[in-house]
């Protein structure tokens, strides 16, 4: 008989294949830290935490661009490693986010607001850290301008005063005083010029006065010489003769004028004034290229301080990014209030995953959730009863073992206690029956010498004394109740 072929046996069932959007999705939800185990009892709850977790990932890369943005504020241009720190920064939004919404899964914490408060208040930080950088990137047109204009006014303002406190000698000084204060703004430069300006003003003084007398004299003089011209010529008037010629009161004017010209050296003088007039004229030549190198080394040293400022077009700090924002808040309503909705704005969004889920209010899933934590805690309640109920019948086995061996104890202390007390009665009765022997040895040792030095007696042949051995029936040999150290009889 032939054997029939063998039933071939059915091909193992493939596995499912999951879209790869399903698989994406599944990854995204655990950062809710949703179970799938329980999202397969309600598959609807599976969109909803996908949403939630869309949502996280979109609030840390926003707090990823705000890193990478607040680094290119703070260092004034953007650099390749900013990229890492903004990922970082982006992972460790997540993973607050993340903490915030799986510590608010089930339901009771809802009644809860001190569960719900600290997390808004976390969130709400962070939104502030976040939001700030992105406040300052929505304004930072007004915000560059603004501090470029302020660097240039301060520049504008120093080199102003600098000038006006070291001003070039024998130049017309400004016609006001500096605005600020010339304390630190005097510039330690030396000025030959301001020693040529002294000795040449002092020249100018001694030449005007000089120039002066000379004026006064020579008026004088030429009036004296009219005086004579029309006294001699015959003029008429307050005090002339009227006689041409040279007369008297002619020769007496002469007189006069001689005498003036004798008397004022208005020739020294005049030559005196020309030497003067000299010295200043050389004075005025060298103090004009004196005044011009001093001017080109203020020029310097100005042009030096001024390097020290920062100049307009340098990077922009964050310190001087809020600084110019809180101006042009407080400048313009417009701005203040336009800058707080966006920061507002901002904020809300990092707080969305914790708002989410609070909005979302109670779910299916969080009903899950409470029923696998209470039936958690039922069965954590049995098994540590169970477990306390095992301990104490264990730690009451224990004790009544420790009792018995204590027990057991107990009674071998007294036995070995016992033993001790026979061994020390055995020991002294043996002590008191050798103490009974010495003695009745002795005894019996000096009464033989006595008898056999009175009668010659033999003593050993006699049989009492064997019998008397025998017939003694306590431990001191004694036939009566005797002390076993004095022998006194004690009936």
């Amino acid at each position: 008989m032939s054997e029939e072929p063998a039933p071939e046996s059915e091909p193992p069932a493939k596995p499912e294949l999951r879209p790869r959007s399903a698989i994406i999705a599944q990854r995204m939800r655990l950062l809710t830290g949703v179970r799938e185990e329980l999202l397969v009892r309600i598959p609807a709850e599976r969109t909803r935490y996908t949403a939630l977790a869309a949502v996280m990932i979109c609030t840390a890369s926003i707090g990823g661009f705000s890193m990478f943005f607040a680094l290119s504020e703070i260092l004034g241009k953007a650099e390749a490693w900013f990229v890492f720190l903004a990922v970082f920064w982006t992972i460790f939004i997540l993973c607050i986010d993340c903490w915030l919404v799986s510590s608010t899964a089930g339901s009771r914490w809802r009644t809860r607001v001190s569960v719900l408060l600290p997390r808004l208040a976390i969130a709400a930080v962070f939104g502030v850290v976040i939001a700030e950088p992105l406040v300052l990137r929505v304004f930072q047109t007004g915000i560059v301008s603004h501090v470029r204009q302020e660097r240039q006014d301060t520049i504008d303002n120093l080199r102003t005063a600098l000038v006006e406190c070291n001003p070039i000698p024998g130049i017309a000084a400004a016609p006001h005083p500096p605005r600020v204060g010339c304390t630190g703004m005097i510039l330690n430069i030396s000025n030959p010029a301001a020693a040529s300006l002294a000795r040449m003003q002092a020249l100018q003084r001694q030449e005007s006065e000089l120039q002066t007398l000379v004026n006064t004299e020579t008026a004088q003089l030429t009036r004296l010489q009219n005086i004579v011209n029309d006294e001699c010529n015959g003029h008429s008037g307050l005090g002339f003769t009227g006689i041409v010629g040279n007369g008297p009161a002619c020769h007496q004017d002469q007189q006069d004028v001689s005498a003036y010209r004798a008397s004022h050296t208005i020739g020294a003088q005049n030559a005196e004034l020309n030497n003067l007039n000299e010295q200043i004229r050389s004075l005025q030549g060298s103090l004009s290229g004196q005044q011009a190198d001093y001017r080109a080394a203020i020029a310097q040293a100005i042009a030096q301080r001024l390097r020290q400022e920062t100049p307009p077009s340098a990077p922009i700090g964050m310190a001087e990014r809020f600084k110019a924002l809180t101006y042009l808040s407080l400048s313009n309503a417009f701005i203040g209030v336009a800058s707080w909705f966006v920061r507002i704005f901002f904020i809300l969004i990092d707080c969305l995953p914790v708002l989410v889920k609070f909005i979302s209010g109670s779910t299916p899933y969080d009903r899950l959730v409470d029923i696998e934590i209470a039936s958690a805690e039922k069965r954590f309640g049995r098994e540590n009863d169970t477990s306390n109920a095992i301990a104490d019948e264990e730690n009451a086995t224990v004790l009544r073992k420790a009792k018995a061996e204590a027990a057991r104890r107990r009674k071998e202390i007294d036995l070995e206690i016992l033993r001790q007390d026979s061994e020390r009665e055995t020991d002294k009765e043996d002590a008191v029956d050798e103490l009974w022997r010495r003695k009745f040895k002795a005894r019996s040792s000096a009464g033989a010498r006595a008898d056999r030095s009175e009668g010659g007696l033999d003593w050993s042949s006699n049989p009492s004394w064997n019998e008397y051995d025998q017939a003694v029936p306590h431990i001191n040999g004694s036939s009566s109740h005797m002390d076993d150290a004095a022998g006194v009889a004690t009936e």
